[in-house]
């Protein structure tokens, strides 16, 4: 099987937050990846005060990504990317 190419797009806190997570999320389900390397490559994709954002979280937080998609979504909800901009 071939592996397909594709770009994600990292989240600066100008796309539609939703939109981009479940790209994330099924880009992470296509090349097989659990989630301890889900939370390894999930900051990279990142950019601006959304990287600062997510390097803030506590440890704990950044080892499960249940509980950085809660994280990121309070974020998100509570806000509206005021903390994203």
């Amino acid at each position: 099987m071939v592996t397909p190419y594709i770009k994600l797009r990292p989240f600066n806190g100008q796309e539609e937050a939703t939109s981009w997570w479940q790209d994330f999320t099924n880009f992470a389900k296509l090349f097989g990846y659990n989630d301890e390397q889900q939370c390894l490559l999930f900051p990279f994709y990142f950019e601006g005060t959304v990287k600062l954002w997510q390097q803030d979280l506590p440890n704990a937080t950044k080892q499960s990504m249940t509980h950085q998609e809660q994280a990121f979504d309070n974020v998100v909800d509570i806000h509206e990317y005021d903390v994203l901009h």
